[in-house]
Order: structure tokens, then sequence, then C-alpha cells
């Protein structure tokens, strides 16, 4: 079964807008701590 794109492109950018939540926080941590 083949999604469609839109439900694809939204999943892809909730899991992107995810990751990059976590790599700010983790940047932020490290910029503090120096």
């Amino acid at each position: 079964m083949k999604k469609p794109w839109s439900d694809v492109l939204v999943a892809v950018l909730i899991a992107a807008s995810g990751a990059i939540l976590e790599i700010i926080k983790i940047f932020s941590k490290k910029g503090r701590a120096a």
C-alpha cells in the first residue's frame, strides 16, 4: 500500500522537527557548560 505524498511529507516533517529540537537542546546544553 502506498501512502499519499501529503501523509509522507507530514510524517517526515514531524520526525525532522523532533530531531532538530533534540539537537538544539544538546547544543544549548554544551554551550552553557562551555
